[in-house]
């Protein structure tokens, strides 16, 4: 009998509202949550869990081996990979991201759409366990992140007025110290993608200072969440960036600065999904007729980017922002709808149809009493705090990314993340939530 599920949060920033989400709908079926990420699987066990149910992030064999300490013991898992909405080439992605051992050992493997689900089966064959959900993701951006971000984007609007977002997704380019944990076939099929991502941060450094010095608006340079903000500034300058109207910042959650923002400007990012759900206009920016995602199997790059209008030189991006543009919400939507890498059939309910999926495919039987839920000081975390800030001054700075991509979090936090969706969903019961360190939290029945 599985005795409570584990919600992994690897990127604050990026998951961690749908996953409390997620983590709503399983305590209201009566599981305990454990939310957030452990340095170490036997952190779980301290806290109280012999045998339960982990939700990750992927289900690579990275992952898998992390946590084996876990499956030895008993423990279940499933997973619904953040990363599966944009892969250069998902037959790559199913062989890269995935193993046949994942396939039976994963109990449940949830996809954003039918074609990642396609391809996983016909590289490791049928499994019941393999299932189209959607990601709660797309509930969120839906419902303006469940007003959680209201204060956040005020204060941008008051500190940035008018600006242009442009989200950096050129990782290959920017963050070389994690290329060089990459496999050499890994790399060898991304070095076209490597070469695009150093040509495309280029030109949207130049684009950036253009915009601020003859268009006369802000302009807001966010990094991946995988780089070093202080990296992503040097390389700005290197790439030709002065003017102070052009800012590299990578704090706070990114819905609020797509809400904030006049325009969202990209090329093959996710991040303009989420601003075409929100309403906020979007444009390609492919100089040269340049995409960064160019070897895919499934015309990817065609589909999603033609999604909003592309732009080839930095003058037709000025003259939109002269322009009075209006952004049809309705036919986004339409467009969307029948891209088969993103399902839309349980819209306003993913997280309740994970939920529901995985209690009737396992046996909860909680134990409360076993729960030692006292408030830790997390003496791993200051460890590796202190070995960051050494090992950064080295040059080294992967530990300070790995700690930056869950920074520390307060159980207020999550309350008001749990209220507001409960709000936004008319539950009148909401979760206990209390901390167990600055980034693990329970949330229990607030009869318990």
């Amino acid at each position: 009998m599985l005795e409570a599920c584990f919600i992994r949060v690897e990127v604050k920033k990026r998951e961690l509202i749908s996953r409390t989400d997620l983590a709503i709908e399983m305590v209201r079926k009566g599981v305990p949550v454990i939310l957030g990420e452990v340095i170490s699987p036997n952190e779980l066990e301290k806290i109280g869990v012999s045998q339960g149910y982990m939700f990750g992030k992927c289900a690579q064999p990275q992952t898998l081996s992390h946590f084996r300490l876990l499956l030895d013991r008993g423990w279940a898992f499933g997973a619904l990979d953040e990363e599966g909405l944009l892969p250069v080439n998902l037959e790559r992605f199913a062989n890269y991201r995935f193993s046949s051992e994942s396939a039976e050992v994963f109990d449940d493997v949830f996809f954003f759409g039918e074609a990642q689900k396609n391809v996983f089966e016909d590289t490791y064959g049928v499994h019941d366990s393999f299932v189209v959900s959607g990601n709660p993701r797309t509930d969120m951006w839906q419902a303006n992140c469940y007003d959680i971000h209201d204060e956040t984007m005020r204060k941008i609007k008051e500190s940035y007025g008018d600006f242009v977002l442009m989200p950096l997704n050129f990782s290959l380019y920017t963050n070389k110290q994690r290329n060089t944990v990459l496999s050499h076939d890994h790399l060898k099929y991304k070095q076209s993608l490597a070469k695009n991502s150093e040509i495309l941060f280029d030109s949207f450094c130049k684009l950036a200072e253009r915009l601020a010095t003859e268009a006369d608006v802000n302009v807001v340079m966010r990094p991946h969440p995988a780089d070093d903000p202080d990296t992503v500034k040097d390389l700005m300058f290197k790439h030709g960036v002065r003017s102070d109207r052009v800012s590299c910042i990578g704090t706070d959650e990114v819905f609020p600065w797509i809400s904030a923002a006049r325009l969202v400007v990209h090329n093959c990012c996710t991040t303009s999904l989420e601003a075409g759900f929100l309403g906020t206009p979007v444009v390609t920016y492919a100089p040269s007729g340049i995409l960064l995602l160019e070897d895919d199997a499934d015309g990817l790059h065609q589909h999603m980017n033609k999604l909003f209008p592309v732009a080839a030189i930095p003058d037709d991006i000025i003259n939109i922002l002269a322009s009075d543009q209006y952004f049809n919400a309705e036919e986004f939507r339409s467009q969307i709808s029948d891209w088969k890498r993103l399902s839309l059939n349980y819209s306003g309910n993913i997280s309740a149809f994970i939920a529901n999926r995985i209690v009737e495919r396992h046996a909860f039987s909680p134990r409360l009493d076993k729960l030692r839920l006292g408030s830790t000081w997390g003496f791993k975390r200051i460890k590796n705090e202190i070995i960051s800030r050494v090992t950064s001054m080295m040059g080294k700075t992967q530990r300070s990314v790995f700690l930056h991509k869950f920074p520390r979090t307060s159980a207020q936090e999550i309350k008001t993340i749990v209220k507001n969706i409960c709000k936004y969903r008319g539950y009148d019961d909401r979760p206990k939530v209390m901390a167990i360190n600055s980034q693990l939290f329970v949330l229990l029945p607030d009869d318990s």
